[in-house]
């Protein structure tokens, strides 16, 4: 389900919630159960707290007429306070998971340093030096790419460029061809100014927010070490930034060797310098190195560069898309690269 439609569905939620709890109606179900129900049933689809709390904050204002029994409006205030509790305690939760998962990769990063383990290479691994990861869809759950190239895609057409010249493109691709269209038709600098700082915001704020949801797969921080610990040199190439890879994933600067975001480059994927940057950081050749990711991009750039491809099944890309786009193997997760040894 992509999140336009799980808010637009969270809306329903919470306009139903309106309708359906008439504040003439004072009973245990409609100032306590209904709202903790709706409350938590609106957080499971739309993944969203802010969304939950204005579940929460309308209800409760319903719940609070001033006509109602004070015994049942005592029940409004409950209700309140349990889904607030709730939302709290979860992203209380969530922060904490993230400490522990910074934590455990810092102390992998040093256990890796103290046991060089140097185990037998599968045929996939042998002659290989480095291994250059994708970040969303590899090493973390995907963004909502959808969603933001909607976001920009209408942002962008507002300033009078045809859609048909941003129609094939990527997000920042779009972003790059409308400045250039604004530039071409003499459009005053300070607006092509403000419409790249707006359109670039559209994109960071999509990806903050999902980065404080979402978390490294199971598995992914012993993998980096397990790699690391073997020898291998690990970077990362990222359309996504700095700041929410960072926040996605607490520690990975501990379990990678070089980390080549949006916001560290001026070429982005599948312009082959942004690959050619982190290769010469880790001090490698492309043919000592493999290239691992879930995107068809991923595997172009790659095989454009000359490292052999690996394309992985936890993105939104299929087997034999994967294949189409180059990649010499496909495997169901990273995981699989220290499985298959």
């Amino acid at each position: 389900m992509s999140k336009t439609v799980r808010q637009f569905a969270g809306c329903l939620i919470i306009l139903g919630a309106v309708f359906v709890l008439d504040p003439g109606q004072a009973s245990v179900w409609h100032q306590f159960w209904l709202p903790i129900l709706i409350g938590l049933g609106g957080y499971l689809v739309t993944g969203s707290s802010n969304a939950v709390a204005l579940a929460a904050l309308t209800l409760s204002l319903i719940n609070l007429d001033g006509e109602s029994d004070l015994w049942y409006r005592s029940y409004g205030y409950l209700s309140l306070i349990i889904v607030s509790s709730a939302i709290l305690l979860f992203n209380l939760f969530t922060s904490f998971r993230k400490e522990i998962d910074a934590t455990r990769a810092l102390r992998l990063a040093g256990r890796q340093e103290r046991s060089k383990s140097k185990v037998e290479r599968g045929p996939l691994l042998e002659g290989q030096s480095a291994i250059v990861f994708d970040f969303d869809g590899t090493l973390a759950p995907n963004l909502d790419l959808p969603e933001m190239r909607r976001r920009v895609l209408e942002y962008s057409l507002t300033f009078g460029v045809p859609e048909v010249l941003l129609e094939p493109l990527y997000i920042v691709e779009i972003i790059d061809r409308t400045e250039a269209f604004l530039i071409e038709k003499n459009t005053e600098s300070t607006k092509i100014r403000h419409y790249r700082g707006a359109a670039e915001k559209l994109i960071l704020d999509i990806e903050l927010e999902e980065a404080g949801q979402n978390m490294p797969f199971n598995g992914v921080a012993e993998m980096l070490a397990s790699l690391r610990g073997d020898g291998f040199k690990i970077g990362i190439v990222t359309r996504n930034c700095r700041e929410a890879v960072l926040k996605t994933f607490p520690g990975i600067e501990a379990l990678t060797d070089a980390i080549h975001a949006r916001d560290d480059v001026d070429y982005l994927k599948p312009d082959q310098r942004h690959v050619k940057i982190s290769l010469k950081a880790l001090g490698v050749e492309p043919t000592s190195a493999l290239m691992v990711g879930d995107g068809l991009l991923d595997m172009e750039v790659g095989k454009s560069v000359g490292l052999k491809c690996v394309g992985v099944l936890t993105g939104s890309n299929t087997l034999d898309q994967l294949e189409t786009a180059g990649a010499d193997i496909v495997l169901p997760s990273v995981l699989s690269l220290v499985e298959s040894e």
